[in-house]
């Protein structure tokens, strides 16, 4: 299972840094043993152009499914939402288009939601306000806990201020709440806090103290720790 694709290659993408990348992300994923065809499910978190953009590889001049064996799980409210902005034109970018519809299109694509039965054991929860659908996925197995919490977080600094949004949060009164819900729910299961865009060691804890929180990286250590 892989949650969220990221940038993907040979996207054209308005930012620089996402712009046509050339990356060995698949070859990184088969030295994990995960090779495309054996990929039996791809979750998306929500629909933000640079966690879908591996959704999609090109072959020779059109978008084909990269994991052909998998069924991708979509966030309902955020096809709707990212669908009627792009069929309306005011899309920033391609991403709809050539990272999404190709997977629609090969009838790979699933919508899930709270609801949803996921395999592997993972929960899914409701975590709008960064996107109007944007999804957090719980996993609880031999006594711990984690939440791959796409980006209810960007950086750690927002456990310490969770008032702080993104330029990028859609609905930022929402944002607040639910960063507020998952902090709380996280620091008192003892969560393992996957955010999608965390720096090194890229994921830890949300401790609390007296009535704020303050992050613990997973790794002693880290200079991200202050």
């Amino acid at each position: 299972m892989i949650i969220d694709t990221g940038v993907g290659n040979h996207k054209v993408r308005p930012p620089a840094r996402m712009h046509m990348l050339n990356t060995l992300a698949l070859q990184w994923l088969a030295a994990a043993g995960a090779e495309p065809d054996a990929v039996t499910h791809v979750l998306i978190t929500h629909l933000h152009s640079d966690h879908i953009g591996w959704n999609t590889s090109l072959e020779g001049r059109r978008w084909a499914p990269t994991f052909p064996n998998a069924r991708y799980l979509v966030p309902r409210a955020d096809y709707d939402y990212f669908k009627e902005i792009n069929d309306s034109g005011k899309a920033s970018d391609t991403s709809f288009a050539d990272s999404l519809a190709p997977i629609f299109d090969a009838g790979l694509a699933t919508f899930v939601d709270k609801s949803s039965e996921l395999p592997g054991g993972l929960e899914p929860a409701e975590a709008f306000g960064h996107t109007p659908g944007q999804m957090n996925y719980w996993l609880r197995s031999q006594g711990e806990v984690g939440v791959f919490s796409a980006d209810v977080f960007h950086h750690p600094v927002q456990i310490l201020n969770p008032t702080w949004n993104t330029a990028f949060c859609i609905l930022p009164d929402q944002a607040i709440s639910t960063r507020a819900h998952v902090l709380a729910d996280a620091a008192a299961s003892g969560a393992l806090i996957m955010s999608c865009h965390f720096p090194a060691p890229h994921a830890g804890y949300a401790r609390k103290t007296g009535d704020a929180y303050r992050f613990e990286p997973a790794q002693p250590g880290s200079p991200i720790a202050t």
